[in-house]
């Protein structure tokens, strides 16, 4: 399962996500793109917003499709809400 399908399935956008969550409706974007590593706590805030039990948080996170943020030397930085960037 994955957040964008959760998401849409619901017919929320990000930014309706985002608000139902507490989270930055870019964070909540880029978690979705796989560009972002949620912590456990943003994840929760997720699974809480979609009423998915916490045991479901990692199915919500995909891969990495494309270049990871705030990473040119591979390692993760961190944002204003306390992920990791890829």
């Amino acid at each position: 399962m994955k957040l964008q399908i959760e998401r849409q399935s619901r017919g929320w956008s990000r930014a309706e996500l985002a608000r139902r969550a507490g989270l930055n409706p870019s964070t909540v974007s880029l978690i979705e793109a796989g560009r972002l590593i949620p912590y456990t706590t943003q994840l929760e805030k997720l699974c809480g917003a979609l009423g998915l039990p916490p045991s479901d948080a990692a199915q919500l996170c995909e891969a990495p499709a494309g270049p990871l943020l705030g990473s040119s030397s591979g390692g993760a930085t961190s944002n204003g809400e306390g992920a990791r960037r890829r």
